[in-house]
């Protein structure tokens, strides 16, 4: 494994450790979910220039949105919300297990349709994790089964990460990688205003706000920027271990938060 390969992995790891704190995050704010989401797109995205700023790079941050890091940053704001809608109507088993088979069903489509082909062992293992999805599925009928509505929520949660990992994997874009993920989180963090400011839950004690600010920094700025240097440098063979180690971490610190069983 050379050094960039293996910067990009570490990379990947460091997002799923920081993507993977939010719902201990949003569970000790006390700030609605919606909230907590657009506060983690918004800061995360001025973390990201104030970053630039210090080392630089503010210009390659200030260039014009590209329509592929708008399309991106939809799909961030829409893949949350649908998730959280899942937390609220299935079992988070359910609803983690469904979203992070995103991963493994991108790498399929790269290999067979964008011609990022898959080393025979990264397919098996591509294949095992999805074939270990089924199996949790099947294994949570009875809940399915009480309401479909949660289910598909999950599916739409996993289609719009897959499509955020296409979008970065293979969008086309003139702009710098700084560039577009600063606006893939900003237009994620706009998708979201109208909802916020229509909500009747409003921060109300600055010790949430520092909470806000938190979240914003860790699964906001370092997550999604960890997750996206990851996702453009890695071919889909070393994709497997970052849906692994997320929906780990989720499990265990969004359980609280959603109280599910």
């Amino acid at each position: 494994m050379n050094h960039s390969v293996l910067t990009a992995v570490i990379a990947a790891a460091g997002a799923a450790v920081s993507m993977g704190t939010i719902g201990l995050m949003a569970r000790l704010s006390e700030v609605d979910s919606v909230t907590v989401t657009f506060y983690r797109l918004a800061f995360g995205a001025l973390f990201l220039w104030l970053f630039l700023a210090l080392t630089g790079h503010i210009k390659s941050a200030l260039s014009k949105p590209t329509k592929t890091a708008i399309l991106s940053g939809v799909f961030i704001a829409a893949f949350i919300l649908f998730y959280i809608e899942a937390m609220q109507h299935t079992t988070i088993l359910v609803a983690v297990i469904t979203l992070y088979a995103a991963p493994p069903v991108a790498s399929l489509i790269s290999h067979f349709f964008l011609n990022d082909k898959l080393s025979r062992s990264a397919l098996l293992s591509v294949m095992i994790a999805i074939a270990g999805f089924i199996l949790v599925i099947q294994g949570s009928g009875d809940e399915i089964s009480h309401d479909t509505t949660g289910f598909l929520f999950s599916l739409a949660s996993m289609a719009c990460y897959c499509l955020f990992i296409l979008m970065n994997k293979f969008g086309k874009s003139a702009a710098s990688e700084w560039s577009d993920t600063a606006w893939q989180l900003m237009a994620g963090s706009l998708i979201l205003l109208p909802l916020v400011l229509l909500s009747d839950s409003h921060i109300q004690h600055s010790e949430q706000w520092l909470w806000m600010l938190l979240t914003g920094l860790v699964p906001g700025f370092l997550g999604l920027t960890l997750a996206v240097y990851a996702i453009r440098r890695l071919s889909s063979a070393p994709m497997p271990p970052f849906p692994i180690w997320n929906p780990s971490l989720h499990l265990s610190s969004g359980g609280s938060y959603f109280q599910s069983t």
